[in-house]
């Protein structure tokens, strides 16, 4: 993300929870992993970011998952279990530094959603 496009302010809050672009890890897990214990430390404000950011990519997982069954995984990485852990780490951390507010609110009731509708799918 350029500071161009939207600024120091939110390339440095971009920056904070961001991965390293071009490294590599062994698997998807160990990757999720990574960047988990790295947000546990960001700030509130980065925080915000990160919500906002994996309820859009929890949305585009669940309609790929829709068109590709299970074979989504060789695009997305990380199989139906593997996610719905991952989305409720990424809650945990959430709840534990922003509190019950109305955005963790929104990201359980959107994760909640998402969550039956993988399970829906991976076991019809």
């Amino acid at each position: 993300m350029g500071k161009k496009e939207f600024g120091n302010k939110i390339a440095q809050l971009v920056d904070e929870v961001s991965l390293v672009a071009n490294k590599k890890f062994a698997t998807w897990k160990e990757r999720k992993e990574i960047y988990l214990k790295k947000i546990k430390d960001a700030s509130k404000e980065a925080l915000i970011i990160v919500a906002v950011d994996k309820v859009a990519n929890m949305q585009a997982y669940v309609e790929a998952l829709e068109k590709q069954g299970n074979d989504v995984a060789k695009y997305f990485g990380g199989t139906p279990d593997e996610y719905c852990w991952y989305y409720t780490e990424v809650y945990n951390t959430l709840i534990s530094t922003l509190g019950t507010c109305p955005l963790t609110q929104d990201y359980l009731a959107i994760w909640e959603l998402h969550k039956n509708r993988i399970l829906h799918l991976v076991h019809v």
